[in-house]
């Protein structure tokens, strides 16, 4: 008799991409720039730099678990209440959150075809059933997504911008997927929708 859960004993182990030293060793390059994992090649912000600094100081002590103080900063910047801020370690643990949260085994999970590969990983792991909606060459189609949802659909991701084809959805069809008739749980991980249906958010301003 299996340890594991079937559904778990099936999951395909998640690869990583080749680190720059690894890509520098097996191809004798003196210098490699990674691409593979969408890392900001610019480095990090010096003032994000400079606050780390500045908390080394507090290492010795547990973090605000809760996260009560950058809930408000985000809250005011962004207008939102920070009760309705949910902030995890990186978006792979908001995904968890959702599927562990809402989905019951044997329910549905949708995203768009060429997405970020944990929304199937994690959906599986929960007993889910992952399913892929086909877009437009490597655009994300709203229309094909709602029409996707049938009986036993359960939640919708949709990665905006989309990892790892740079694909983006602007505020019209956030709001199409939000006022879905049968509407499931729907999640947008990572970009708040911009004003222009098509406009791509500006990090640049965020990196200063």
């Amino acid at each position: 008799m299996a340890l594991a859960e079937k559904h778990i004993a099936n999951l395909a182990p998640y690869v990583t991409g080749r680190s720059e030293r690894d890509a520098q060793a097996l191809y004798g390059f003196s210098e490699a720039t990674p691409l593979a994992s969408n890392e900001n090649q610019l480095g990090p912000s010096p003032r994000a730099v400079e606050a780390v600094r500045r908390a080394a100081a507090d290492l010795h002590r547990y973090p605000d678990g809760s996260g009560r103080e950058l809930k408000r900063a985000l809250g005011a910047h962004l207008g939102l209440d920070p009760a309705g801020v949910v902030l995890g370690n990186g978006s792979n643990e908001i995904i968890e959150l959702v599927v562990r949260t809402f989905l019951r085994p044997g329910e549905i999970v949708l995203f768009p075809r060429r997405s970020f590969v944990v929304f199937g990983l994690v959906t599986q792991s929960a007993g889910g059933v992952p399913r892929e909606v086909a877009g437009r060459d490597r655009d994300i189609d709203v229309d094909a997504i709602l029409a996707a949802i049938v009986p036993g659909v359960r939640v919708v991701f949709v990665a905006n911008t989309n990892n790892p084809t740079g694909a983006h959805i602007g505020r019209r069809e956030v709001e199409k997927l939000r006022r879905a008739p049968s509407r499931p749980t729907s999640c947008s991980p990572w970009t708040r929708p911009t004003s222009s249906t098509r406009r791509r958010p500006s990090w640049s301003r965020a990196w200063r």
